[in-house]
């Protein structure tokens, strides 16, 4: 049985109903640092934002790329930027623990001066 439709149509018209498309991978990926930013968090998800953090992408403040935690981890000819505080418990093996530079810095943030 179907829906019964809010219209009808005219005879002999049929209805181009298009399915949404689901999101990519990455896009969902996205969205998903986009809210964990604007609550509050780190990409990560699981630790505060530093006070003096960047709001957006493109605001001011501090930034993963300019932390003394944020190291090159080399492995099968590859390297990856993760996030070495606490002995590397952030650190795992797949792409949602890479650090972009530009994220917003966290409570840990330490300048690598």
């Amino acid at each position: 049985m179907t829906e019964p439709a809010l219209f009808d149509l005219p005879p002999g018209v049929v209805a181009d109903v298009q399915p949404a498309e689901e999101p990519s991978r990455g896009e969902r990926r996205r969205r998903l640092i986009e809210r964990r930013i604007a609550g509050g968090l780190h990409p990560l998800g699981y630790v505060r934002l530093h006070d003096d953090a960047a709001q957006s992408r493109e605001g001011s403040g501090l930034r993963c790329g300019s932390c003394r935690w944020r190291v090159q981890v080399e492995y099968h000819n590859s390297v990856y930027p993760k996030c070495d505080f606490g002995d590397g418990s952030r650190i795992s093996g797949c792409e949602s623990s890479d650090i972009r530079a530009w994220w917003p810095a966290c409570r840990d943030h330490e300048s690598a001066d």
